[in-house]
């Protein structure tokens, strides 16, 4: 994920950035695009960075720099074996979505990958999960894993038990600050409660 956001920012500016390092904290701290600009001492037009990040993050150019967590495939392996798992985005190229996921060799252990309509892009990230959920599975109990705000208030909008994962665009202090449920590394951490 890191080296995605890395690419898609250089892109964008023409240049490299200096230190990925300081980039990719400021990204998981929840710094937003200005202030990342800022702090590593980039001059750069916000209006068109943000059209183009919109226009080009889920391209194939970028996502083909994702790569699985250690583990994750034996993890899902097990926990297929105890519930239905879904996958929930506010992606919007289902069709590089599908591709990604075929990629990773991860598509079979979904029965049903869930992303937005048009008519829910212009809401935020929680409220177009809430209204997948909703629409879909009016009455669900379960967990909402995910490594960001919109999965957290998601999972507290629609009583879901939130897991924030670590591995993903947040870090800790980030997530914590949100109050989910569980944190965890990664999702070969994650355990479904037998309750």
């Amino acid at each position: 994920m890191r080296l995605k956001y890395i690419k898609l920012y250089e892109a964008f500016l023409g240049f490299p950035i200096s230190n990925y390092d300081v980039f990719w904290d400021l990204k998981r701290s929840g710094a937003c695009d200005e202030e990342i600009f800022q702090l590593l001492g980039i001059q750069a037009d916000l209006n068109g960075f943000r059209q183009f990040k919109i226009q080009n993050i889920e391209l194939e150019e970028y996502l083909k720099n994702d790569t699985l967590i250690a583990g994750v495939i034996s993890c899902l392996d097990e926990l297929v074996k105890e519930s239905p798992l879904y996958i929930l985005t506010i992606r919007k190229n289902r069709s590089n979505l599908i591709n990604q996921l075929d990629r990773l060799g991860i598509k079979h252990f979904f029965q049903k990958i869930i992303s937005p309509t048009s008519d829910l892009f212009n809401l935020p990230g929680c409220d177009q999960k809430s209204a997948l959920i909703d629409d879909l599975f009016p009455s669900v109990k379960g967990y909402m894993i995910g490594d960001s705000e919109a999965d957290v208030g998601c999972a507290r909008k629609m009583n879901l038990t939130s897991v924030s994962v670590l591995s993903g665009i947040r870090n800790f202090s980030y997530l914590k600050q949100l109050s989910p449920d569980i944190i965890v590394t990664d999702l070969t951490r994650f355990q479904i409660s037998k309750d």
